[in-house]
């Protein structure tokens, strides 16, 4: 029994001697804040391109592109009265879909369209391999606008 303490107390020493030497630095907790003001301005290029990093659109400059050509320019009636930026469509009810706001479009294309997109696949390929468009011009008048865009 003895033999046992004399043992343990040896062990703590050697353990808290181990321990002696490292110096504990506070760890620090930082916290990143990404600024989301944008998400409540106006529609237009810049808080778009903003808004579609923010989710992390793996092309935003040719989303945002697609954007302007099917809102034509965030004027039509699918954009202004059901927040609907690309035209998306409801096969199964044969209707638009409807969001609450123009940033809930943006979660629809991510989780509708681009879910679809295989790593290392060109983005323009993967949409005429999806059929996104119907327009045999669609890829075209895509590549048009991005190259326009002034973000």
């Amino acid at each position: 029994m003895l033999m046992k303490r004399i043992l343990i107390t040896v062990l703590f020493c050697f353990i808290s001697m181990s321990f002696h030497d490292i110096e504990v630095i506070p760890q620090q907790t930082r916290i990143e804040v990404q600024d989301t003001s944008f998400l409540h301005k106006e529609l237009s290029d810049s808080t778009l391109y903003l808004a579609l990093e923010y989710y992390n659109i793996k092309h935003p400059r040719i989303v945002l592109a697609q954007a302007k050509l099917e809102s034509g320019n965030y004027t039509s009636d699918h954009c202004i009265r059901r927040n609907n930026l690309f035209g998306l469509y409801n096969s199964k009810r044969k209707e638009y879909y409807s969001f609450d706001h123009w940033t809930d479009c943006i979660e629809g294309y991510k989780n509708m369209i681009e879910y679809k997109h295989k790593d290392g696949e060109d983005y323009y390929d993967f949409l005429i391999r999806i059929k996104y468009a119907s327009d045999p011009n669609y890829i075209s008048k895509v590549k048009r606008i991005e190259n326009n865009l002034k973000i």
